[in-house]
């Protein structure tokens, strides 16, 4: 197979063998990083790692396929469902800069971020967010690669998108308030 192994997330590369065969059978191990059609075409749909396997008569021929960013500089809130507030401070390392009974801000080290946020009720996390403030076209578009290319988009309209992780079991809201500031809800859903 070709010996090209990495590609970003909406790159797509026509894979062949030496086989002569049109019987060859495609597979990818991970389809949510990368799909393969009958023809060889892989289509990278987010970050990770696959193994696409040829088959053809008895033979196998697999190749490892790494689908990396383009943007790595945006941190994201710890996500773990329904936890504790306690929790989150411990494996909170950014500054905190504000903290009420209900909320807790920390300051974002990115340069798109100014704060990660987190709500809470009862004591455990509702919900968490970045809020990226007022930014400028190029930074926008960064800002909606980074979350397509690591989430599943699933509606997209004027300046709202809705994705989810590949389980399902986290929803993300990036949309402007009315004050033009983006932001990046996170909504955890827990079986």
């Amino acid at each position: 197979m070709n010996d090209l192994s990495s590609l970003k997330y909406d790159e797509t590369i026509v894979l062949k063998t030496n086989h002569t065969e049109n019987s060859i059978n495609w597979h990818s191990s991970n389809p949510y990083v990368a799909e393969i059609n009958q023809n060889g075409l892989v289509t990278a749909m987010h970050i990770g790692k696959t193994i696409i396997k040829a088959r053809f008569n008895e033979q196998v021929i697999e190749k490892e396929i790494t689908v990396t960013p383009y943007v790595e500089d945006i941190q994201e809130p710890i996500l773990i469902a329904d936890a504790e507030i306690l929790e989150i401070e411990s494996k909170e390392k950014r500054k905190l800069i504000n903290k009420t009974f209900m909320v807790s801000e920390y300051e974002s080290p990115s340069a798109y971020g100014k704060t990660i946020f987190y709500t809470f009720s009862n004591q455990r996390v509702s919900n968490s967010g970045i809020i990226f403030g007022v930014v400028d076209v190029q930074k926008e578009h960064t800002i909606r690669t980074f979350f397509k290319e690591r989430y599943i988009l699933d509606h997209s309209e004027g300046d709202n998108m809705n994705f989810s992780n590949e389980y399902q079991d986290l929803k993300i809201v990036l949309d402007k308030d009315e004050n033009k500031r983006l932001l990046a809800i996170y909504l955890h859903y827990k079986e």
